[in-house]
C-alpha cells in the first residue's frame, strides 16, 4: 500500500510539473494578425543565472531577483524587448552608466521561426544579431546567442 500511495504522488508530481511548462510554440506564435504570447510587449533582464554554454536566461521586469544578482539600480545590465508590431528595445548602459534603451527592429528567419535577428537603429553600438528563443514562460525567457 505504502509503495503505490508513493507511487500515486510521483505519478501527479510530474503531470503538475509537466502541465506548468509551456512549450515555445505556444508561447511565441506568428500568426496573420501578428505575434501573440508573452514573449511580447514586456521588458526582459538577464538574470545572470548559472547557464549552459551562450544561453542566457532573462527575466520579466519586476521580477524578484534573488541578492546574488548583480544590480545596477533599478534596470539590470541587458534587457531586451520585443513589439508586436516588430520593434525591438535593447537596454544597456550608456558612457555615463546611466540606463539607455536603444530601438530596432526585430524579425524571424525563414529558416526558423524561433530564430530572431535584431537590428539596431545605431549599428555601430552593436551590429545585427541573432537569438534563438529555447524556451518562454510567463517568468522566464531562455534565449541562445548565435554566432
Amino acid at each position: 500500500m505504502r509503495i503505490s500511495t508513493l507511487t500515486l504522488l510521483t505519478v501527479f508530481v510530474a503531470l503538475v510539473l509537466g502541465a506548468c511548462t509551456e512549450n515555445v510554440g505556444d508561447l511565441m506564435k506568428l500568426t496573420p494578425e501578428g505575434p501573440t504570447g508573452p514573449l511580447y510587449g514586456r521588458s526582459w533582464y538577464n538574470s545572470h543565472e548559472a547557464r549552459p554554454g551562450d544561453t542566457v536566461i532573462y527575466r520579466p521586469q519586476g521580477y524578484i531577483m534573488p541578492p546574488s544578482v548583480p544590480r545596477y539600480g533599478p534596470v539590470y545590465l541587458d534587457g531586451l524587448r520585443f513589439d508586436k508590431d516588430g520593434q525591438f528595445t535593447f537596454y544597456t548602459f550608456g558612457p555615463a552608466d546611466a540606463p539607455e534603451a536603444h530601438v530596432g527592429r526585430w524579425e524571424p528567419t525563414q529558416e526558423n521561426q524561433n530564430i530572431l535577428t535584431m537590428t539596431l537603429e545605431n549599428t555601430e553600438l552593436r551590429p545585427p544579431f541573432r537569438l534563438r528563443v529555447l524556451r518562454v514562460e510567463n517568468d522566464k525567457l531562455v534565449v541562445l546567442r548565435l554566432r
